[in-house]
């Protein structure tokens, strides 16, 4: 991928802006990227062109793989606000006309504080008609309102406008802190656009060191407590705060500690003005040094301080010297209020004080002064926390959102299908789309198990780009007609999968069996990475159901086939731990599997009386216990012990079942049920999407089942959907599975051995005169499915899985 990046600052410059892109690029072109950089001439902040380079049209360098072109602009120092305009507009028009002469972009980057970088990258984006990503670092121009360059008038609602206009067109915008993604969102811009890239630090570069005591002599700082700040000495930052501190601490008689002053800005020679006229002896300013010996500096503060004036909008602001602190393992003085407080406080590496609160200032810096436990428990934490805020990660991290990770999801069943696979597969799209992926679907025409092709051939889903193909001729008629469906959308499945254009990977589920197949030759002919989604095992299943011979030719011939799709993919997904060892015995590689559990939505379903629910009364079921069966009756589940409950029970008026779905052992309990006679039972057919809530909320206990020899084959996803809906469970099945393991662990319902009729009518019993004990149950389970079973825990470590498996071909 070829990036281009606009930005008005870079090395040898050291602001922050300069250091964030350098090192992001940097890190880029190490994971074999291409990236040119448009930039002017150096001359931050003083305004003065710096030695070995000259504000011409067009001069070209390289630095550590990076292209560099640098512009011509009005140069001018870092004060003056219809001066700095100027230049601000004039290295627009110039990184405009020199984009031209830069070819076979992929991205465009335009970065802030001032816009006029982000509308030079726009209009470059317009015109190579390749994507327009926005890096905000400031909240411009409502910064320059609050430090006072410029009252409210037209000129800054224009200004306010064209931003707005620049976050509209923005396919990325990369925030340094969630605040700055909050005030977006409540202006209207969207959220699935906008991703958060802290600041960081090169931790190559700041890292702890010796003190140079040459350097100490030389300010005349022997044997004091030295405090610092370090950077850009502007209206935003107030100092005057720090050389108040300095004068309180020089009247009281206190000659122990030391301030420093480095950088340069438009309000430093008022600074000094002012140091001259309070007379401070402990106050030493310094002007900007090279980038390269900025971390000689901070070594020789104790103490950082960092500062910016006491006005909301500074709440939103991360200042980049923070992490450098920590990188360096220098405790902070931190005077900023908001995110970037919460994160001083969160990892414990500093003490922060009300900004321009030049006392508080004082007594915290002599606190950490006299306390050494303290200052030095701070300390460790900023090398701990540096670690988190590596700017390596961060690089990486950036990188995967600017160009987001193109997805192809393969399954036979999507919305708005109601099968488990379709649900899941629907979710995860969703979650994939919002974090700025691109995602694609290859599904079937027919609903599943249904004859025919009532869907588009093609829709769009909230983003999600939907390819469906083939038809079912029979439906669920018998394993002969549904091989022949299956035959059919494997080859128009693979048609669609290779004619689209290529994806970075592809996510194979088990519907149909062996559709991991089709990921296979896609990764063969298109080099695409494969994650195989094991929802079932084949031929297990097919052998447990007892509709295929273990060890016949054909048991052989398909273990051989899924045998090749395991080992041919870059990860495999299994759905349990039971799961995953019955994965590894049929030949995968251990360290290309993940656990990853199934999950539901009801977590986000509406609370509400049990009364109020719809079905009690379309279903005549009032206030009476009600027990639910709800999704697939399969051969893997079992209906006997069900079966024998019912008939145990069949005069209990005080007691409802509920089945609702299809499958192939439906047909069974239907006739059990008509042999007893129970008149308590209500059966039927799968709900829409839209009334499950309805549907789960209406059970005061759920069903699940399986039969031995299935438990790590499949995972009843309703499992998940129980625990989110706060019900407790009835579990008939495997003790050492993967539903039974999680409800001993839990406590959120009964299991039974499977075909044991009578204790499922015994607990049953219970559940009716114990109705607080089963509502305790079923709190327990919501909280274990909030803790570790959420869809939102679930689909961000499917992205991780994602993120990892694409950087492997990178």
């Amino acid at each position: 991928m070829h990036i281009l990046f606009l930005t008005d600052n870079f090395p040898p410059e050291v602001n922050a802006p300069a250091s964030r892109t350098f090192e992001h690029c940097r890190e880029w072109v190490k994971h074999g990227q291409r990236v040119t950089v448009i930039t002017g001439a150096p001359n931050f902040p003083k305004g003065k062109v710096f030695e070995g380079y000259k504000n011409k049209l067009w001069q070209t360098e390289e630095m550590d793989g990076i292209r560099v072109i640098r512009v011509w602009t009005y140069i001018t120092a870092n004060e003056g606000f219809q001066r700095r305009v100027l230049d601000y507009i004039s290295y627009m028009v110039s990184a405009v006309i020199a984009a031209f002469f830069v070819s076979k972009v992929d991205i465009v980057i335009g970065t802030s504080p001032q816009f006029f970088t982000a509308v030079a990258a726009w209009i470059v984006s317009v015109y190579k008609r390749r994507p327009f990503i926005f890096e905000l670092r400031d909240l411009w121009p409502e910064s320059i309102r609050v430090v006072g360059a410029m009252k409210d008038s037209w000129a800054l609602r224009m200004l306010e406008r064209l931003e707005l206009f620049l976050y509209r067109r923005a396919f990325r915008i990369i925030s340094v802190t969630h605040a700055f993604k909050k005030n977006l969102i409540s202006r209207g811009i969207k959220a699935n656009k906008i991703h958060v890239v802290t600041n960081g630090v090169d931790i190559s570069r700041f890292i702890p060191q010796a003190r140079d005591a040459a350097l100490v002599k030389e300010m005349g700082f022997e044997g004091r407590f030295i405090a610092g700040y370090i950077g850009t000495h502007g209206l935003a930052h107030a100092l005057e705060t720090l050389l108040e501190a300095a004068h309180a601490a020089q009247t009281q008689g206190d000659e122990s500690i030391g301030f420093v002053f480095l950088g340069d800005g438009a309000r430093k020679a008022e600074l000094k003005a002012k140091a001259q006229e309070l007379g401070l002896r402990n106050v030493r300013f310094v002007d900007s040094v090279a980038k390269d010996e900025v971390p000689r500096y901070w070594a020789l503060l104790d103490v950082a301080i960092i500062h910016l004036r006491r006005t909301p909008l500074f709440e939103t602001v991360i200042p980049s010297k923070l992490f450098e602190c920590m990188g360096m393992g220098i405790p902070v003085l931190h005077g900023v209020a908001g995110e970037s407080a919460e994160i001083v406080l969160s990892d414990q590496v500093g003490i922060p004080f009300v900004p321009e609160d030049a006392g508080e200032l004082l007594a915290s810096l002599r606190r950490l002064q006299s306390d050494k436990d303290l200052y030095s428990r701070l300390r460790e934490n900023c090398l701990q926390a540096a670690k988190k805020y590596d700017r390596t990660t961060l690089a990486l991290k950036m990188l995967e959102a600017l160009r987001g990770i193109k997805i192809l999801l393969l399954n036979q069943a999507f919305w708005p299908d109601v099968a488990a696979t379709a649900q899941h597969a629907d979710d995860l799209a969703r979650y994939l789309t919002e974090h700025g992926d691109d995602v694609s679907v290859v599904a079937s025409r027919s609903i599943y198990g249904e004859r025919g092709s009532s869907l588009p051939k093609r829709d769009n889903r909230e983003g999600i780009e939907i390819y469906r193909v083939g038809l079912q001729l029979f439906g669920k008629r018998g394993i002969t007609p549904r091989i022949f469906d299956f035959t059919l959308f494997y080859l128009a499945a693979a048609w669609r999968c290779v004619i689209l254009p290529r994806h970075d990977v592809v996510i194979c589920f088990t519907t149909p069996p062996f559709i991991a197949l089709v990921g296979v030759l896609l990764k063969w002919i298109k080099g695409t990475r494969l994650v195989y989604w094991t929802m079932d095992l084949y031929p297990e299943v097919a052998g447990a159901a007892g509709v295929m011979k273990r060890g016949s030719f054909l048991w052989s011939v398909l273990s051989w086939i899924d045998r090749l799709c395991l080992r041919n993919s870059d990860r495999v997904v299994a759905l349990g731990h039971c799961m995953e060892e019955k994965v590894i015995a049929k030949g995968a590689l251990p360290e290309t599997i993940r656990t990853i559990c199934v999950w539901s939505g009801a977590e986000n379903f509406p609370v509400r009386a049990r009364i109020d629910n719809p079905l009690r009364k379309e279903w005549n079921i009032g206030e009476r216990l009600t027990i639910l069966y709800v999704g697939n009756f399969g051969l893997g589940h079992d209906m006997e012990a069900i079966a024998g409950a019912v008939e145990q029970l069949k005069n209990e008026d005080d007691i409802r079942w509920l089945f609702i779905g299809e499958g192939k052992t439906k047909p069974i309990l239907e006739e059990r049920v008509r042999a007893c006679g129970a008149k308590n039972v209500t059966i039927s057919g799968y709900q829409t999407r839209d009334q499950l809530p309805d549907v789960l909320d209406v059970g005061d206990a759920h069903l699940v089942t399986l039969l031995p020899g299935w438990e790590g084959l499949i995972l009843p996803s309703k499992f998940f959907s129980i625990l989110a809906a706060g019900k407790p469970v009835l579990w008939v099945g495997p003790r050492e599975s993967e539903c039974g393991t999680i409800l001993r662990e839990t406590h959120c319902g009964f299991e039974m051995a499977s075909g044991d009729s009578n204790s499922l009518t015994e607990k049953i019993r219970f559940l009716m005169t114990h109705r607080t004990e089963a509502g305790e149950m079923g709190q327990r389970g919501r909280a274990a499915y909030e803790a570790k079973y959420s869809s939102q825990r679930a689909c961000e470590k499917w992205r991780e899985v994602l993120i990892d498996v694409t950087r492997l071909r990178r």
